[in-house]
């Protein structure tokens, strides 16, 4: 075999192993990426949401305020312990139960009884709101909680009153839901409203229809 024929099948066998290694290389690739069945591994709609601490719900105290006991604080954050506290859904502010918390967001409700204020709309509203949110979150229900890193004027993680501020998920078999998301989507723009205080969350996405944790 001359010299130019011998380069010939060099160079062809280079060229059939370097092809070779490339579609092991692609296919082993493909298949981690891709998983089995061939088709993209994502995180979904149903993909777990960014939670700090797991509890349970002791009760629902209002439309946007539940009794927890945090089980495991997955995130260290300061003031936030293994017990017994009181949660305020972050961004959203829905009526008040109570005359005595509606007098200072309501002129008209000023000077009424609490009986004459459970005739007004604004009354109406609040115990739907409370009702909605004993239905998402039944007593001993387990949920995640993704606490405001923005809150906390007074203390870290906590609004004026002491309670905590954050995300409240739960996780019923159909995946994964955002407990104030749910409530402002069911009240807004009339008797659930976003708040101005300053946040971590963004509540108008809440709104949008590709959000997925409903």
């Amino acid at each position: 075999m001359d010299r130019k024929n011998l380069a010939l099948l060099t160079c062809g066998i280079v060229l059939v192993g370097g092809l070779i290694f490339i579609f092991h290389h692609t296919s082993s690739q493909n298949f981690s990426f891709f998983g089995k069945s061939g088709k993209k591994e994502t995180e979904g709609p149903s993909g777990p949401p960014h939670y700090e601490a797991t509890a349970v719900v002791k009760e629902v105290l209002d439309g946007d305020t539940i009794l927890v006991e945090i089980l495991e604080v997955l995130i260290p954050r300061e003031g936030v312990e293994n017990k017994i506290d009181k949660v305020r859904l972050a961004k959203i502010d829905v009526e008040e139960t109570r005359v005595s918390d509606a007098r200072g967001k309501h002129n008209s409700v000023k000077n009424m009884s609490q009986s004459e204020y459970e005739e007004t709309d604004y009354y109406r509203h609040a115990l739907y709101s409370k009702n909605l949110v004993e239905a998402l979150l039944l007593e001993e229900n387990k949920v995640y909680l993704d606490f405001d890193d923005l809150a906390g004027n007074w203390k870290p993680y906590r609004g004026k009153f002491g309670r905590l501020i954050a995300v409240v998920y739960a996780k019923p078999e159909e995946g994964w839901v955002n407990i104030n998301a749910k409530v402002l989507r069911r009240g807004f723009p009339e008797h659930t409203l976003i708040t101005s205080f300053k946040s971590e969350f963004e509540a108008d996405r809440w709104l949008e229809n590709d959000y997925p944790y409903l």
